[in-house]
């Protein structure tokens, strides 16, 4: 009878089946795997000179390049880099991130909501009311509020934002007719970065859809050429509304773990807040995400990580100019536009 086994191309012991590209046993499968995924620069003290029994069981050094000449090949991916135990926080960290993320995501695709709640009802508990979205057509305003309120509801799904000390009221001037109004922290937090919040999230779906600029879940551009018909926008001004944040975002190939860090590091700015027990609050909880970021890149990337966190870093300031961008159309459309009818959490962030 045929024997139900071959030999390892790596070290000639029995193999069953092709582990990352080549015919190989377990052990060099997973001596491979943690080569890769911990990182690991292992130099042959011989210069390449070990015999072939050595190149198998001894020096790891020489095990590994039998490893890349035979034609293994393995890219891990974040959740891979578990097997470390001393990253499993950073993993605990991004899975919460990425499963909230992926709700946020299907909530775009898939619902809608009819119902008209203001910022502060939304945060007394007041959720709006979910519906599954059938042959119903949006319009632009209504893609526009639904990104809104859903990034609102992924941050307010954190652990911290339940913190009492974000729930205090304080006192915020704010340049309107109304002089000075009262705010929780929370309110701040979300007006200040749920729009932005939005806008990285469409640019993320694009980056995803191998598009070049922003567009709404079912296929229409986010601001049209109708706009234009405003003597105050020019093609120049649409066009980098549209596709500043995704061509970025194209350019450092930002994955789907450094997106979703990027996005609670900037909702969480402690400079937002006026009292210490708040600021410490998002202080602690930026450090924490920050951190995990880096950690990411230094696993990821390497000796190169470093250089990708501060490449990271640089999407801020694109994120901020598109939506100082948004704002200005956003005002000057209403100017221009007065009988538009905006959902009131629309209006109370923009």
């Amino acid at each position: 009878m045929e024997n139900s086994f071959r030999k390892c191309v790596i070290c000639e012991r029995p193999a069953f089946s092709h582990n990352y590209g080549v015919l190989s046993c377990d052990a060099c499968k997973m001596f491979f795997r943690r080569v890769v995924t911990l990182n690991r620069d292992y130099k042959c003290k011989k210069d390449g000179l070990c015999t072939l029994k050595e190149k198998t069981t001894t020096c790891k050094g020489c095990r590994y390049k039998l490893c890349q000449d035979s034609g293994m090949t393995f890219q891990p991916n974040f959740m891979d880099l578990k097997d470390n135990d001393q990253k499993m926080d950073v993993t605990n960290v991004l899975g919460v991130l990425l499963f909230l993320d992926a709700r946020r995501s299907k909530q775009m695709k898939t619902q809608f909501t009819d119902e008209n709640f203001s910022l502060v009802q939304v945060l007394e508990n007041r959720r709006m009311k979910l519906k599954t979205r059938r042959s119903q057509i949006l319009t632009n305003h209504d893609w526009s509020f639904f990104g809104i309120y859903t990034s609102i509801e992924f941050f307010m799904s954190l652990d911290f934002m339940a913190d009492e000390h974000l729930q205090t009221r304080d006192k915020v001037i704010l340049y309107n007719r109304n002089g000075v109004t009262v705010k929780t922290f929370q309110e701040i937090l979300l007006t200040s970065f749920c729009v932005k919040a939005s806008l990285f999230a469409s640019a993320m779906r694009a980056v995803k859809e191998k598009r070049d600029k922003l567009m709404t879940v079912d296929g229409k551009d986010v601001y049209p050429d109708e706009i234009l018909k405003f003597k105050q926008f020019s093609l120049e001004f649409l066009k980098r509304i549209r596709s500043l944040l995704v061509a970025k975002m194209i350019e450092l190939r930002l994955t789907i773990e450094e997106f979703v860090l990027c996005n609670v590091i900037l909702f969480c700015n402690p400079a937002l807040l006026i009292t210490g027990a708040a600021q410490d609050v998002i202080s602690r909880q930026q450090n924490i995400y920050t951190s995990a970021l880096l950690e990411y890149c230094n696993l990821v990337y390497g000796k190169n990580g470093p250089s990708r966190f501060t490449d990271l870093l640089s999407l801020f300031h694109v994120i901020n100019k598109n939506f100082e961008d948004v704002q200005a159309m956003t005002v000057i459309f209403k100017l221009c536009s007065p009988q538009t009818i905006y959902r009131r959490i629309v209006t109370d962030v923009i």
